[in-house]
């Protein structure tokens, strides 16, 4: 089943240091089903999020998303009033207090391959397409 995998950065990233690799128990993933993070993408599209490094913006729905501090009040508005994301709603906010940055990574119900998801989201990007990431 598709998932979104989302774990607490214990340090802030540098600018150009690049998340391509899913490492759910270096950052102590919790998992939330896509279902429910599609339920609340609306709500997400207006965070301001990095896809893979801070230094590349971006809001795509595949690939490694990182969450900064300053998203945490959008993240923590979308997800408060949803009884199935209790997990992520306390992930978010230990996240702010901390003021360190979340990493989510999209699963799909094959396998997680960093190469595919990126050719996928570039070519995409190619058609114009936007896509929102988590």
């Amino acid at each position: 089943m598709p998932r979104h995998e989302f774990g607490i950065i214990p340090q802030k990233p540098k600018a150009h240091k690049r998340y391509d690799q899913y490492a759910p128990d270096k950052y102590a993933c919790i998992s939330v089903d896509d279902a429910w993070i599609r339920e609340i993408a609306g709500e997400l599209s207006n965070a301001a999020v990095y896809w893979h490094t801070l230094a590349c913006p971006a809001n795509a729905y595949c690939g490694i998303t990182l969450i900064p501090p300053t998203a945490m009040d959008d993240m923590l508005m979308a997800v408060d009033h949803h009884d199935n994301l209790q997990n992520l709603k306390t992930l978010f906010l230990e996240t702010k207090q901390r003021s360190n940055v979340v990493i989510c990574c999209y699963i799909d119900r094959f396998s997680w391959n960093a190469e595919e998801t990126v050719n996928k989201i570039v070519e995409n990007k190619k058609k114009n397409m936007r896509l929102f990431a988590i």
